[in-house]
């Protein structure tokens, strides 16, 4: 008899496919606060403005701001209206209530009745330094701060008179405490004005859509 035909050899199995490897996570980036900015101007003669100056603008960075620190000279450089930066301005008076020299011509131009409204909407406070041994006692500061709102700027913080005789500190550093949080405040001013715009601006839109849209009235 025939020998029979040996039974086929099985297939081999596949080995199972290793599950797929897991996703590295994605690093987390930490996003770096949006920081404020600020214009610190000031009219020296002698040094102590700037020193004011310089010392709010170096506090200015813990407080979210970035600030820029400019003598008065260099005003032309800046347009106040279109930038709407908030406005630090610390100037002394000399001699007898005299801008000193870094700010006359940018003090005449503000002083000027026919300057335009330069800083129309334009959020500010001033640092006032002097000596009360005179008669005209922070004159430029004074001045400053009354034609800047008359050329359309917004006090947000009432005015700092500084008396030398008691020491810049004695009037700056209290001054300054109240500064930080009135310009914070101004921030969350800025958003919720662009909001309500935003929200005035959806609601306006379908009725312009729809006068757009309506049919001219058939002549009779």
């Amino acid at each position: 008899a025939a020998a029979s035909a040996p039974p086929p050899a099985a297939a081999p199995v596949a080995a199972p496919a290793p599950p797929p490897a897991a996703a590295a996570p994605e690093p987390v980036t930490q996003q770096k606060p949006v920081m404020q900015k600020l214009l610190i101007l000031y009219g020296t003669q002698t040094g102590n403005s700037r020193g004011v100056a310089k010392e709010l603008g170096a506090e200015a960075a813990a407080h979210g701001f970035e600030a820029r620190v400019l003598g008065m000279e260099k005003w032309k450089e800046l347009d106040f209206e279109q930038d709407k930066t908030p406005l630090v301005l610390v100037s002394s008076s000399t001699g007898n209530g005299d801008a000193p020299d870094n700010a006359d011509k940018f003090y005449r131009f503000a002083k000027k009745r026919s300057t335009p409204p330069v800083f129309k909407g334009v959020p500010f406070a001033v640092c006032a330094l002097g000596d009360s041994n005179y008669e005209q006692f922070c004159e430029v500061g004074r001045q400053f701060d009354q034609h800047l709102e008359r050329l359309g700027g917004n006090r947000f913080l009432k005015r700092c008179d500084v008396d030398e005789v008691d020491g810049i500190e004695a009037h700056v550093h209290p001054w300054a405490e109240k500064l930080w949080p009135a310009l914070k405040a101004l921030k969350q001013v800025a958003p919720a004005q662009a909001n309500r715009g935003a929200e005035q601006a959806a609601e306006a839109a379908p009725a312009k859509a729809a006068a757009k849209g309506a049919a001219p009235a058939a002549a009779p």
